[in-house]
């Protein structure tokens, strides 16, 4: 057993007094350890290791609790729950207009984009649509035929 200083009536006397097994000798200030459980075994506390509890277990993981009784969601008091939309692209609304039959021009002027772009996006569309094109007096029409 280890031995323990201690200040006796305010003096600058020091007591030598035998340390217990509850409050074992410790070298350093400020250090605590957790006395082990029995002798030999260290508990995970006294080796510095964190101990999981039961409500602290799964890493900081939120769990789901059911709610309280006499609590109801939005949508049982009568709040409009905003429901979700479908999401509109570019691609989807070309898609859109070329299956009913669109020229080149139009197709530069609702998106902003330039000849070549429109004819790059067109050339990729083939590999998945099969695209009709035609030219009447110059203009060059394009439309999706059949297929998905």
């Amino acid at each position: 057993m280890g031995t323990r200083k201690t200040k006796v009536n305010n003096e600058n006397s020091i007591a030598i007094t035998p340390a217990t097994p509850a409050t074992p000798a410790v070298k350093g200030k400020g250090k605590k350890v957790a006395t082990p459980a029995a002798k030999g075994k260290t508990t995970p506390a006294a080796k510095g290791k964190k101990v999981a509890t039961p409500a602290t277990k799964g890493k900081g993981k939120k769990v789901a609790t059911p709610a309280a009784k006499g609590k109801t969601t939005p949508a049982a008091k009568g709040k409009k729950v905003a429901t979700p939309t479908a999401r509109t692209t570019k691609k989807g609304d070309a898609i859109e207009l070329l299956r009913k039959g669109i020229s080149l021009e139009k197709l530069m002027d609702k998106f902003g984009w330039q000849r070549h772009t429109v004819r790059g996006f067109i050339s990729v569309l083939g590999k998945t649509h099969k695209i009709e094109s035609t030219s009447v007096d110059g203009a060059r029409t394009y439309k999706i035929s059949g297929g998905k």
